[in-house]
């Protein structure tokens, strides 16, 4: 007999799933993390990313799939990726959590799938690179919705370490060759860099990845699209980062980058004001929070792609790569960014809504 797989969560409950209707009101009047997280995974970012999965596993060759096993194991999976699991932690977790077994499609009569399954699923998904088709579907639908132009919109750029594993207690007595070592400050890291792009919305707009020895300046034309014209905001390692060729190509107005000062620039004035006596240290102070303010709003325009980096590390947990590889690491923060855009494009929504009312 052949287990009937149900599309609609809430179709054809057993008795059982209606005792649990209680245990599950309770939850969310009381949500701890995973339930909190699951609220976040809207049904809009799945039904769109389900189109995208439908077609490239129609063409892959590989086993098919009925739509509703597409739809379950698509859940299953961006809980797993939201969540931070390992394939057995996340069939563990189904097994254990009625709830998320509820919100991924499965009824409490039935079967979850393996740690095998999921690990099938995982690779196909990887192997079409569907965590970058759904990225861009965000995208997408945060320029249909407004919250990013089409043309004419600022930008705030900026990179983060996402360390790797440095011990060699492996198979080849090796770190993973990919990887590199870099420093920030003081604080040496060893494993990739993330280059990021956000609006002003905080919707991320592009997402690359290299070896964290390379500097951020040299990922900066690859994050960078032309339309950038009311301002791009960095910080101060991107110091004459627009006289570089790859993004100078873009021809921007050299008067609309927006370059943090540099640590030791701002000391090197609050010194002089110390030095100063009577009228001209009023005037030097003045000057100098005049120039503290205008750095603060340059700060305060970045802090929408420093809010990302996070949600990267400390919400989704991806402050370590989970494989070795950068592709692979890359495309699992392409599908993280994907989750935060729907997240950040709710909020947007949410406020547009509260400034018509």
């Amino acid at each position: 007999m052949t287990r009937r797989i149900l599309f609609d969560r809430n179709a054809q409950l057993s008795f059982a799933d209606l005792e649990l209707e209680g245990h599950y009101a309770a939850r969310e009047k009381n949500p701890d993390y995973v339930v909190r997280m699951l609220g976040r995974i809207s049904d809009e970012a799945v039904g769109r990313a389900f189109w995208s999965v439908r077609d490239a596993f129609a063409e892959d060759g590989a086993a098919k799939l009925s739509d509703t096993e597409i739809h379950r194991m698509l859940r299953v999976h961006l809980v797993q990726i939201a969540l931070n699991l390992s394939d057995p932690g996340m069939e563990g977790l189904l097994v254990a959590d009625l709830y998320v077994r509820r919100f991924c499609g499965f009824t409490a009569s039935c079967k979850v799938p393996s740690d095998t399954t999921i690990l099938r699923f995982r690779r196909r998904m990887e192997n079409n690179d569907l965590g970058r088709a759904l990225f861009m579907d965000s995208v997408k639908a945060a320029e249909e919705d407004g919250a990013i132009p089409e043309e004419d919109y600022a930008v705030a750029v900026d990179a983060t370490f996402i360390d790797a594993p440095s011990s060699t207690k492996n198979k080849d007595r090796a770190r993973d060759p990919e990887m590199a070592s870099g420093r920030k400050a003081q604080t040496w890291h060893f494993g990739m860099k993330l280059h990021v792009a956000a609006v002003g919305a905080g919707i991320i707009r592009a997402c690359v990845a290299g070896p964290a020895n390379e500097h951020d300046i040299t990922r900066l034309g690859d994050v960078l699209t032309g339309k950038e014209t009311k301002g791009v905001f960095v910080d101060s390692g991107y110091t004459g980062c627009f006289k570089r060729e790859d993004v100078a190509q873009f021809n921007l107005d050299p008067q609309k980058w927006f370059i943090a000062a540099k640590p030791s620039t701002v000391r090197k004035y609050e010194k002089l004001v110390e030095n100063q006596e009577g009228t001209l240290a009023e005037k030097a102070q003045a000057y100098l929070d005049l120039y503290r303010s205008i750095e603060f709003s340059k700060a305060s325009v970045r802090c929408c792609v420093e809010w990302s980096f996070l949600w990267l590390k400390r919400i989704f947990g991806y402050a370590k790569t989970r494989y070795r590889g950068i592709a692979k690491n890359h495309k699992r923060c392409l599908t993280l960014y994907g989750l935060y855009n729907w997240i950040r494009l709710n909020s947007w929504r949410e406020a547009q809504a509260a400034q018509a009312a």
